[in-house]
């Protein structure tokens, strides 16, 4: 956003002219930091010039029919409303200056360097990779009753509903929400996945054979030590795997100590600035309450230690950036995850259940 102008009154003379009177013009520049300073993505500083115009001249083919279609003020409407009715405009070819000025005010704060997925199990963090592309995909359903999964269902597409229009993100972070996710969607998924995000909490033995699908079509896992993870950590190999978070046997301890999770939380700028953002209502319109019963999980329960694996996922995410910049590394990281996977075969599991568990040997030999 460069400049915005804001009129007291306007006539329109058709075809596609409109003189605006008592305009007010202002003009953002970004200020670059002093003394060679790097600036601050999160914080972006701005000066802003103000002109007085008695009259502009527009020329537009958005006609004061067009206009009165939209009774509510654009600052009224939630976010994804906005945008669709953006995209409405644009696709008549009309003029759409006023609501993308709209959009974005709403899209102020930029969420192009982080913005957290809360997920009670598991959860997951959004950031911009430097000089690559990235797309979050989620998959998975909620069964009619839980309405916590319903809620991180719903907040995951908000998110999307933000981060994917956003000018400064779009071409470098989308985040999909498949509907319906199944076996056929997966077969298309997994192969194209780059990174295999298995964080869920150690010990809840979340973590299946999704992970090992992911491993074995090359994608390099960055998980915590539960569940099938532990056994993938130890065959492609401690520098190929991304390890974060707590042990099981650390988050049992630490459950023992009242109020950890807040005290986690009030620790993380990095965490109080995304809750903040969520209780603020900045993914959801502005609607405050949409996720107040979330917000109240995570401070004052966190059950499955979102906030103290947060920071550690955070510095495990910039391990990756920098593998991942490398594509020397890479290549090398995710040809050995899927030459040293073979063990998680199907061939080799049902021989290994005939000769451990069920004591059978089989009729081909």
């Amino acid at each position: 956003l460069q400049n915005v102008r804001i009129a007291q009154t306007g006539r329109y003379d058709p075809p596609g002219h409109w003189l605006l009177k008592g305009v007010t013009e202002t003009e953002l520049t970004p200020i670059e930091p002093a003394g060679g300073q790097a600036a601050d993505a999160l914080n972006p500083v701005y000066r802003s010039q103000q002109v007085t115009l008695p009259e502009f001249s527009l020329r537009s083919d958005l006609t004061p029919q067009i206009l009165s279609v939209l009774l509510v003020s654009p600052e009224r409407m939630s976010l994804i409303n906005l945008f669709r009715y953006i995209q409405h405009l644009r696709e008549n070819h009309q003029d759409t200056q006023r609501y993308d000025i709209a959009l974005w005010r709403k899209l102020l704060y930029p969420f192009a360097v982080f913005v957290m997925l809360v997920l009670s199990l598991p959860f997951a963090y959004l950031h911009t990779r430097a000089g690559v592309v990235g797309v979050k995909v989620f998959g998975g359903k909620a069964a009619p009753g839980y309405a916590v999964a319903k809620d991180i269902i719903r907040l995951i597409n908000d998110v999307a509903a933000t981060i994917n229009i956003d000018p400064v993100t779009r071409d470098v972070l989308q985040v999909v929400y498949p509907e319906n996710y199944n076996v056929s969607m997966a077969e298309v998924l997994i192969p194209a996945a780059d990174l295999s995000e298995q964080i869920s909490t150690a010990g809840k033995e979340a973590s299946g054979t999704g992970n090992m699908k992911l491993g074995l079509n090359g994608a390099p896992t960055i998980g915590t030590l539960d569940g099938a993870n532990v056994e993938i950590r130890e065959h492609v190999g401690a520098d190929n795997f991304f390890l974060f978070g707590l042990t099981a046997a650390e988050v049992m301890e630490r459950r023992q100590v009242a109020g950890y999770a807040r005290t986690a939380i009030e620790a993380s700028p990095r965490l109080m600035r995304v809750l903040a953002q969520m209780a603020e209502g900045r993914f959801s319109g502005g609607d405050t309450g949409r996720y107040a019963g979330l917000l109240t999980n995570i401070w004052d329960h966190d059950y499955f230690c979102v906030s103290l694996d947060f920071d550690a996922y955070y510095d495990a995410q910039r391990t990756v950036d920098a593998a991942f910049g490398d594509v020397s590394q890479w290549t090398k990281i995710a040809a050995l995850n899927t030459a040293r996977l073979g063990w998680f075969s199907s061939d080799r599991t049902i021989k290994g259940y005939a000769k451990d568990i069920w004591d059978t040997r089989s009729l081909l030999k």
